[in-house]
């Protein structure tokens, strides 16, 4: 599968976390990615998933960070690194 399309995020900022009903949005300067599985926001030593009491802080703290990578791994799953 060609995942070419994730290179449009690396060096953009997150502008923007939109929480839909069952999904979220994640919205850079330009593209956007729709997420429809869980999330897990990696932090220092702290770690939130979707539904847990500090995922939307976790996850809204990561909104003007740049992307310093983005990859796709273990088949289904997208990493996202900011600087």
């Amino acid at each position: 599968m060609d995942f070419d399309y994730l290179n449009q995020i690396i060096g953009e900022k997150l502008s923007a976390v939109v929480f839909i009903l069952d999904y979220h949005q994640l919205q850079f300067d330009g593209p956007a990615l729709t997420i429809l599985n869980p999330i897990t926001v990696l932090s220092g030593q702290s770690s939130e998933s979707t539904g847990s009491n500090q995922f939307r802080n976790r996850l809204c703290e990561q909104i003007s960070k740049v992307v310093k990578n983005a990859k796709c791994v273990e088949g289904d799953s997208l990493v996202i690194e900011f600087a």
